[in-house]
Order: C-alpha cells, then sequence, then structure tokens
C-alpha cells in the first residue's frame, strides 16, 4: 500500500489546518449516515404496509421477508457505520485536542501526519460505502414503488 505523505507539502499549520477541515469532513458524513439510516426506516415502513395491505388479497409473506429482512440488514450496517464514525470522531477530537496543547516538534509533525493518513483513507472509505449504500437505496426506492 502506498504510504500518503505531506512532508515538504504542507506547512505544520496547514497540517493542523487540514486535520481540523478532516475532523468536519467526518461530522459531515456522520451526518450523511443518519439522514440514510432514517430513510431506510422510513421505506421499510411503508414497504411493511404495502405489503400488509396486499397480504389481504394475496400470499405475500415469503417476499414481505425477503424484501424487509434485507432492508433491516442495509439499516443494521449503516447503524455499524455510524458507530465506527463515532468511535473515529471520539479518537479525532482527543488527537486535536492533544494538537493544540503540543509544541511544534518532530512528534507533533509525525501525529499530524500520522492523523491526516488515517482520516484520509477513513473518509476515502466512507465516500465508498456512501456510494454504495446509495445504489442499495435506489433499488429499496424501486422495491416501494413496485409493491
Amino acid at each position: 500500500m502506498k504510504k500518503l505523505c505531506y512532508h515538504g507539502i504542507m506547512r505544520v499549520k496547514e497540517r493542523e489546518d487540514q486535520v481540523v477541515k478532516n475532523v468536519a469532513a467526518m461530522k459531515a458524513n456522520r451526518r450523511r449516515f443518519q439522514t440514510r439510516l432514517q430513510e431506510a426506516k422510513r421505506y421499510r415502513t411503508k414497504i411493511a404496509k404495502r405489503f400488509d395491505k396486499l397480504g389481504q388479497f394475496f400470499e405475500v409473506e415469503e417476499e414481505r421477508f425477503a424484501v424487509l429482512d434485507a432492508i433491516e440488514d442495509f439499516e443494521s450496517g449503516v447503524r455499524q457505520q455510524l458507530e465506527n464514525i463515532e468511535n473515529e470522531i471520539d479518537k479525532l477530537d482527543a488527537g486535536v485536542e492533544a494538537l493544540q496543547g503540543t509544541k511544534s516538534s518532530k512528534l507533533k509533525t509525525a501525529f499530524i501526519d500520522y492523523m491526516l493518513d488515517d482520516t484520509s483513507i477513513s473518509l476515502k472509505n466512507l465516500a465508498m460505502a456512501c456510494y454504495e449504500y446509495d445504489r442499495i437505496m435506489e433499488s429499496v426506492k424501486e422495491i416501494e414503488k413496485t409493491t
């Protein structure tokens, strides 16, 4: 795996500012995933009600179980991502607080570089997960339209 490196590209103050921006981006991702979770719950409820109505006239229990179970699995994955994001934010907040009390040194520079590398990887992974979740939600919306 190629190591990201910020040495020579940014000054210490610029690196600190980038860490703060990455923390803000992580918090924005928390809001994005919370929104996706709410949306999934809303669609699960709508689809469940439609299956209940269809169940009055047709045998749809297997389909109902399969669809709603898949949506609940999706919700579980989003909740797990949210938990990971919360842990990451707590870790970053503690790191930023530690940085503020540290004088400029090689150790501080190394710590900042570590935080930048770590948050950059996390943000990239969250962006990919969000893209995949959006594709799943599009499928859920199609199911909602056709039930």
